[in-house]
């Protein structure tokens, strides 16, 4: 009751079934606490209950169930139970058929058991993250939303991700990352780089210009003195 299960099972003497999984040691605590003639709450009316429970004994200390599977390749059911027991519960079906020798029943034991652990399974708590949406100016890829589940983000042509581009649905039920946007570039980099090298060819272009004007009006004047030198010369 105190919600631990290794201490569930005491034998008479006090000391706890060490081993729970063990088919041995739990038959033994069974058989520990077998009820007497003298302490049972059962009242019988007839000479056969008389004969059959109260004058006979409650357990047979003689009898000694079969704890492990017997492996016999020469056993006719062998083959059969090769076939019949796999996957989850195999070995309980194996049991039944090679120690029960009932085909029927560890199939039965067999589909039993596999229906408690797909019983067990949808039974578990289902964590989830909650719907997820897409960034503004973007789109997101995965509707799944549970532990474990991942998100693609995306963004749409011209603009820029920023932050994760995959969100992942936590154990706490909380998505994984930051904030992801979607955002347009920032291009004033590239604009301030395109306008200085554009003044500076603007100014080279300029200077090339005054330079070359300098210097026709240079040739102009040499030209005039040359020619004003040879008039006086006559």
């Amino acid at each position: 009751m105190n919600g631990d299960p290794k201490d569930d099972l005491a034998l008479t003497n006090g000391e706890l079934v060490q081993n729970l999984t063990n088919p041995e040691e739990v038959f033994n605590f069974g058989a520990g606490w077998a009820i007497s003639n003298q302490s049972a709450l059962f009242t019988y009316d007839s000479e056969y209950l008389f004969d059959t429970f109260l004058y006979a004994p409650r357990h047979d200390a003689s009898f000694l169930p079969v704890f492990s599977i017997p492996e016999n390749p020469n056993d006719p059911l062998a083959n059969q139970t090769s076939e019949i027991c796999s996957g989850p519960g195999s070995q309980f079906c194996r049991y039944d058929i090679l120690v029960g020798r009932s085909p029927r029943m560890g199939n039965a034991s067999k589909i039993s058991y596999q229906s408690h652990i797909s019983l067990e399974e949808d039974l578990k708590p289902v964590i989830s993250c909650g719907w997820f949406s897409p960034p503004s100016n973007g789109k997101k890829e995965g509707t799944t939303y549970l532990q474990g589940a991942k998100v693609n983000l995306f963004c749409n042509e011209g603009f820029t991700l920023t932050g994760p581009s995959v969100r992942v649905c936590q154990w706490d039920g909380v998505w994984s990352g930051g904030d992801t946007n979607c955002v347009v570039p920032n291009n004033i980099p590239g604009i301030v780089a395109g306008s200085v090298i554009g003044a500076a060819a603007l100014i080279l272009m300029i200077t090339t210009i005054v330079l070359l004007s300098r210097k026709q009006k240079q040739k102009r004047r040499d030209a005039r003195t040359e020619e004003a030198g040879t008039t006086e010369a006559f």
